[in-house]
């Protein structure tokens, strides 16, 4: 099957190596000459799990002509729906791609299903893009069909989703889609809910706002234990996740959601209630309670940092997550913005040291290795969990820092082995007392 991809970026360009692998011919197309031209010199331009590897293996066409989408049975759409001031998204790269397309098909007699991937208000589908498509198209096969995974593990996510959500403007239409998913060949088979335009566009956003509102519950539940004698959040979020309604998956106290995602889904939610003089208070506050996650835990640590001359502090980590480059709505970031306002600040990340240059300047240092970041410190914050800080030691951080202090926002340490070694340490959700 012919299947075209339009945006080539964190999300289309995995997608497109997927279906390529599954033995499709893959068009993508793009409007970035230097993403083009990477992807036609065999580089992959993606921090991206397993994807330089996939796409050593597949052939796709990257070109940002469009007219080598004509023959496509489906035409997926993955560009960009930023938040404008009103924190709604903003179609209008959206409906830029869906005006070329019916201007390459104008005088086609050819149907591809259209499927729209990138998230967007409840309603742009069927009072945006469909009376465009169906100028060219009449009745349009247009299907709303988001995906749900996580950056660092995209690539893992599409061959193992627990949900495929399909927004159908008819059943011919999410027929045709469900056909296509069928040739995919997943590792487990996974449910198909399939819907209207409408209820799939806020379903996407729901789901995302329900991962915030555990997230945010867990990190509640981290600031009580903290108060509480011998309080320790992972027993108490252990027991709650045990709950077969509840779930251990994201109830786990820390650093407040990020990345690209989540943060501006519960916003879009917001702006969407407004709209039906709707006051969504609880994920208003959900979103206040989020942007103020970093002032919180700076305060913590302006206490520990108390009766130490011009203390020195190093940050390890600087991205949303794990595995992925991306800083945006990174709690991490917002940190360190605020702790460099009191004190000096060094950093180290893996991946992000590059991304984190444009939110924080020269207001830290930026170094190359944990080793030179550390080194002559007096608190050392685990602000992302990343695999190469696990493998740190106590007396790794005794010999180099200049007073031992660590603070742990993922306790990815195991507090006896730093009172062992004389470290002092502490950790977002265990007992200040």
């Amino acid at each position: 099957m012919k299947v075209s991809v339009i945006g080539l970026g964190r999300l289309g360009l995995p997608m497109a190596c997927f279906y390529a692998s599954k033995g499709h011919e893959v068009v993508g197309i793009d409007v970035n000459e230097k993403i083009l031209n990477l992807i036609n010199d065999g580089k992959c331009p993606i921090n991206e799990t397993g994807l330089d590897r996939l796409m050593k293996q597949v052939d796709i066409t990257a070109t940002a002509n469009y007219e080598t989408m004509l023959g496509s049975e489906i035409i997926f759409i993955l560009v960009a729906t930023p938040s404008d001031e009103d924190d709604k998204f903003d179609n209008k790269y959206v409906v830029n791609v869906v005006d070329t397309i019916c201007e390459v098909y104008k005088d086609k007699s050819e149907k591809p299903l259209i499927v729209l991937t990138s998230t967007v208000m409840p309603g742009s589908c069927a009072e945006v893009f469909k009376p465009k498509l169906d100028l060219v198209f009449e009745d349009t096969d247009l299907c709303y069909n988001p995906e749900f995974v996580a950056l660092g593990d995209v690539l893992k996510g599409m061959a193992n989703p627990d949900s495929i959500l399909i927004g159908e403007s008819s059943k011919k239409a999410g027929d045709r889609l469900v056909e296509f998913y069928s040739s995919l060949l997943f590792e487990k088979e996974p449910p198909i809910c399939r819907m209207n335009l409408w209820n799939a566009e806020l379903a996407k956003l729901s789901l995302n706002v329900a991962l915030t509102m555990k997230i945010t519950y867990a990190n509640t539940i981290a600031d009580l234990c903290e108060e509480i004698p011998q309080g320790n959040v992972d027993v108490v979020t252990n027991f709650v996740g045990l709950d077969s309604r509840i779930g251990n998956k994201y109830l786990k106290g820390g650093m407040a959601s990020g990345g690209v995602c989540l943060p501006r889904d519960v916003r879009a939610m917001v702006a969407f209630g407004e709209g039906y003089d709707l006051d969504l208070l609880i994920q208003r506050d959900m979103d206040l309670v989020n942007s103020t996650r970093a002032i919180h835990i700076g305060n913590r640590i302006e206490e520990i940092l108390d009766g130490i001359e011009e203390p020195i502090i190093s940050i390890f980590g600087l991205t949303f997550k794990p595995n992925t480059p991306e800083v945006i709505e990174s709690t991490s970031i917002a940190l360190a913005q605020y702790l460099s306002e009191l004190y000096k600040v060094k950093v180290y990340d893996p991946m992000g040291l590059y991304g984190a240059i444009k939110y924080l300047d020269n207001k830290v240092e930026y170094h190359d290795t944990p080793h030179q970041c550390v080194k002559n410190t007096d608190l050392c914050i685990i602000a992302t969990a990343w695999e190469e800080f696990k493998r740190l030691y106590p007396n790794w951080y005794k010999k180099l820092m200049r007073t031992p202090n660590v603070y742990d926002c993922w306790r990815i340490y195991d507090k006896k082995n730093f009172d062992e070694q004389r470290v002092n340490y502490y950790a977002v959700g265990l007992s200040n007392h």
